[in-house]
């Protein structure tokens, strides 16, 4: 990297140097007291140097704005991480908590959505205990429709930097509800949604 740049700045500087020595060395060094010489001079260099200069102009413009979107790429993926990481910490918390006397959410779900047919989900017995889940605990359902918008953010860009961090999000995700879990969560917003989510799901690919 400190050899490409020491090279970036002898390049740049050869650059510049060169129209100079050329001129020197075509129509020879000697400072002239004749003003109209130095007219031609300083058309000449004009000339050569306005290219040149706008061309280095584009350079720094074009490497200021890869650095800057790096950097937005950065910010977002950051973001992107800790999203999920709260996400997945909050609806941890909440798939514990009991929905009906002492069965927990986590066990509801399992049970009654984990193995469901993208028919049966659009039955109106599934509908109404999705309904009635998303009235007793509305933040479970709530929680998984925010997770969605950052994965599908970070599926939209082809680059390796976000398809690491969308595979890592969603193994985030598996290692802290599980796998079984995730399936279920996907069941029940399409079931909730009633199949109109608008995107496609990760978890349960049958869901379209």
């Amino acid at each position: 990297m400190v050899t490409r740049g020491w090279f970036n700045i002898v390049f740049v500087l050869a650059l510049l140097f060169s129209p100079v020595f050329l001129y020197m060395k075509t129509f020879g060094g000697e400072l002239s007291q004749d003003h109209s010489r130095w007219s031609e001079f300083g058309s000449a260099i004009g000339g050569i140097y306005a290219p040149i200069l706008g061309f280095i102009t584009l350079v720094v413009l074009t490497r200021q704005l890869s650095l800057q979107k790096q950097m937005n790429d950065q910010y977002y993926l950051q973001q992107a991480r800790e999203d999920i990481e709260f996400y997945a910490s909050q609806l941890s918390n909440i798939l514990d908590e009991s929905l009906v006397g002492d069965v927990p959410l986590r066990a509801v779900l399992h049970e009654k959505f984990m193995f469901c047919s993208p028919e049966n989900l659009c039955s109106t017995d599934m509908k109404n205990i999705a309904t009635d889940i998303h009235r007793l605990m509305p933040q479970s359902l709530d929680i998984w429709a925010a997770i969605y918008p950052v994965l599908i953010g970070l599926s939209a860009v082809d680059d390796s930097l976000f398809k690491m961090t969308l595979a890592s999000s969603k193994q985030k995700l598996v290692a802290l509800l599980s796998f079984e879990i995730c399936v279920a969560l996907d069941n029940l917003h399409f079931c909730r949604v009633d199949g109109k989510s608008g995107f496609t799901y990760l978890f349960n690919n049958r869901l379209q």
